[in-house]
């Protein structure tokens, strides 16, 4: 392949000898070049070809014009994404864009292919696909790819990579509210863990399940699993997982409602994060310490942090944590009782979340939105931001998100009169937490029982 050939072809020259070299000695060319060549030029050098060496550009056998492109087109196709699985600062058309050409890949090769090489780079593309499907919010078909790639794994006896894809799928049912489901996966892949020795996954595997725990049975239990994550990555020398696993201990504490000592666990991540030049990690410590001073009234120690998170964010890209930290400065402004103000960023938070294609971002925010306007006693607009985020809970699979938007337009629709409306919608709330062993159950129960006791009378 012949490349930079414009550096010695300049537009401006009013002759080109290298030019009409070439023309001459095109006759040379079977003998001294016995291979096919191509060259990568600029479409002003083909024209100069065509002027200045016709004989020898009548040669070529296929001409290919490619359409300009920019960096950021370019974003989706380069090889550290390739390599490095899905990029979390993508947008929609950009994360769109990869999984259009991972499944064209996947399609050149998906029959049964014999050759080792090609299944494990499959295998590869199997999982970040995986990926992408399950920050697009289309969950389900996640969780279709993650079983692909577990069952090819297992077929090359890649141990490494059933754990992974095993991991992912518990990830997958955690988001769609089967925490008992997630727990399963996380079982296979913690034992799987612990036979090959995978003392990194082994550690992961173990936050995941606290996380899953923490939903199912309170905090207390969780804590135990985060310090075995813990304990783990000190022993490996992870820092990057130590960090997370103190954010979590973190987490815990705040649910416990100790955020003083929250904030210790918290502060410690934080350290870390700086000292390892991870900055995603770094912004997640601040947004956490900023709620948990938010929570002990410290509202403008806590603007400042998201201030600072903000600000990380968009240095690195990071597009969920923007719209994540817009998200919680409105809860801050709402507490404050602005709503306006808190409306501003919920709105800032729902046009990024969209922009990226994060539906669980979006469902989220309208819920957000619909609050605001419920405190605002226009509860009309209310059920309408309702409407919508249960419309999105119920496209991509997510349980917990549909039982929360059902029993706020319950309340949206009691505060309007119409208790046997609003009595209906909280039964079908109530039945979906129940399921789902939510701890807002029994909260949405003692509404019900209060609401059917005002019918009674």
């Amino acid at each position: 392949m012949v490349t930079d050939f414009d550096s010695a072809v300049a537009s401006d020259a009013s002759s080109h000898p290298l030019l009409s070299a070439l023309n001459l000695r095109r006759p040379a060319w079977p003998r001294l070049v016995p291979h096919p060549v191509i060259f990568w030029v600029p479409e002003y050098v083909f024209t100069l070809l065509a002027h200045e060496a016709p004989d020898f550009l009548d040669w070529r056998s296929l001409t290919v014009f490619f359409t300009e492109t920019t960096e950021r087109d370019l974003i989706p196709f380069r090889s550290d994404v390739w390599d490095g699985g899905a990029n979390t600062s993508f947008t929609k058309a950009e994360r769109l864009a990869r999984v259009a050409e991972l499944e064209a890949r996947l399609m050149q090769f998906r029959s049964d292919h014999t050759d080792h090489k090609v299944c494990a780079r499959q295998l590869d593309w199997l999982h970040e696909l995986g990926i992408h499907q399950w920050l697009l919010g289309n969950a389900h078909q996640a969780l279709s790819i993650f079983s692909e790639a577990l069952g090819l794994a297992r077929k090359l006896g890649d141990r490494l990579g059933e754990e992974r894809a095993l991991g992912s799928m518990g990830l997958t049912w955690a988001v769609l509210g089967d925490n008992r489901k997630a727990i399963e996966f996380y079982e296979q892949t913690l034992v799987i863990a612990r036979e090959i020795g995978d003392r990194r996954g082994e550690g992961i595997v173990l936050g995941n399940l606290g996380l899953a725990w923490a939903v199912l049975d309170g905090p207390h239990r969780a804590v135990s699993f985060y310090e075995q994550q813990l304990a783990i990555a000190r022993e490996i020398g992870n820092r990057r997982e130590e960090g997370n696993a103190l954010g979590s201990l973190g987490n815990a504490w705040a649910a416990l409602g100790d955020h003083h000592k929250s904030i210790e666990f918290y502060d410690n991540s934080l350290i870390i994060a700086r000292e390892i030049g991870d900055r995603r990690g770094e912004g997640v410590a601040l947004g956490n310490m900023g709620i948990a001073l938010a929570s002990l009234g410290k509202a403008h120690k806590a603007i400042e942090l998201y201030e600072q998170r903000l600000i990380i964010a968009r240095e690195i890209g990071d597009r969920q944590g923007e719209a994540t930290t817009l998200g919680n400065l409105g809860n801050l402004w709402a507490t404050f009782g602005d709503a306006y103000k808190a409306m501003a960023f919920y709105e800032k938070d729902l046009t990024i979340t969209r922009e990226i294609g994060d539906q669980r971002g979006e469902q989220a925010a309208l819920g957000s939105l619909g609050n605001v306007w419920a405190g605002l006693s226009d509860n009309h607009n209310a059920i309408g931001f309702y409407k919508r985020a249960l419309a999105i809970a119920r496209e991509i699979g997510d349980r917990r998100g549909e039982a929360n938007s059902l029993f706020n337009m319950a309340l949206a629709l009691y505060g309007l009169g119409q208790t046997a409306e609003a009595i209906h919608l909280a039964e079908q709330s109530l039945a979906i937490f129940t399921e789902i062993e939510s701890p807002h159950a029994e909260a949405v129960r003692r509404k019900l029982a209060e609401w059917r006791g005002e019918v009674a009378t």
